[in-house]
């Protein structure tokens, strides 16, 4: 059975859905469309093919640094090919994950919608700046920790006064500067600085680029798809009535609803009460009178209106 894009329910292709009566043909078409080699292609084209340009790049470009230092100032990191294939497998599992789960990306973004406060971290948009942005901060924190450090070449000095001193000295072209630079970012630390701004920005980039592909994806989709059941509160509050009274059919004549929030995650809580028995209460004046007896429930259910749980809280006579 295919799942229906608006309420995650069971449905047979070509047919509405029973559940909620979403159309779900151009929801079909799409699944046709974003198939195979074809579909990946269509996902990255908007942003043409960046988070593949960048992983492909991630080795030679790395190699080549590498090699340049060794010919600069014969600097050998011998792990750097191992080093740069983990990085590179890193970059392609991100770009594969982000594309695997990109209509489960764009349900979270549409379920922002409806959140009470949502976290920065609940927005793809913000990802996109933070996870650089990031990078960034942790690059310019090692960069000051590695230029307060005493000079390679003169103790005296900080690495950043020695760069400065030789620069004003013998030009910002020359290759006294050249090797006053190297010397910085090879022995500062433990790592150096271009070590890990390589390490840290290109995933970096890798991600945020993939995560703006889905994004685009996601309001491409938006145009053409049935939008979630979780944006409409009341067809929500609807279709959850309308489970929670099959469910608690055994109960009474029916349940008598009463009121209604939302949840967090987008879901919705629903209070009704239910008639389970009867009272007779007798005044002074030996006047008797019938009343009904009512419990009060709760109804949870998730944000596709699945019911989730119907808990008694209180019993409540009208």
């Amino acid at each position: 059975m295919a799942k229906c894009i608006a309420c995650k329910s069971d449905y047979t292709p070509g047919s509405p859905c029973p559940r909620c009566g979403a159309n779900n043909g151009p929801w079909e078409k799409w699944q046709e469309k974003y198939r195979g080699l074809s579909g990946w292609l269509d996902f990255l084209a908007p942003g043409l093919y960046l988070p593949v340009f960048l992983t492909a790049l991630t080795f030679p470009v790395g190699v080549a640094a590498a090699w340049a230092l060794w010919l600069a100032r014969q600097v050998a990191w011998p792990w750097v090919p191992l080093e740069l294939s983990v990085l590179t497998l890193a970059c392609i599992i991100i770009v594969i994950a982000i594309y695997e789960g990109r209509n489960r990306i764009r349900e979270r973004e549409l379920a922002n919608r409806i959140r009470h406060n949502p976290s920065l971290l609940h927005s793809a948009q913000s990802r996109i700046l933070v996870v650089p942005l990031v990078a960034i901060m942790a690059i310019s924190a090692w960069t000051t920790i590695i230029l307060s450090q005493p000079g390679p070449a003169a103790p005296e000095q900080n690495c950043l006064e020695h760069l400065l001193s030789t620069v004003q000295r013998d030009g910002p072209w020359s290759a006294a500067t050249r090797h006053a630079v190297v010397d910085t970012l090879t022995l500062g630390g433990p790592l150096s600085i271009a070590a890990l701004s390589y390490l840290s920005l290109i995933p970096a980039l890798v991600y945020s680029s993939s995560l703006s592909l889905a994004l685009r994806y996601a309001d491409r989709m938006n145009q053409k798809m049935p939008l979630p059941i979780f944006l409409n509160t009341a067809k929500l509050a609807r279709l959850v009535k309308s489970e929670a009274e099959q469910e608690c059919s055994n109960l009474g004549p029916g349940l008598i609803w009463e009121g209604m929030e939302r949840t967090d995650d987008g879901g919705i809580k629903l209070t009704a009460r239910y008639c389970h028995d009867r009272k007779v209460l007798e005044d002074l004046a030996g006047k008797k009178t019938d009343l009904p007896m009512h419990t009060e429930c709760e109804v949870a259910a998730d944000r596709w209106g699945h019911v989730q749980s119907i808990t008694p809280k209180s019993e409540v006579q009208v």
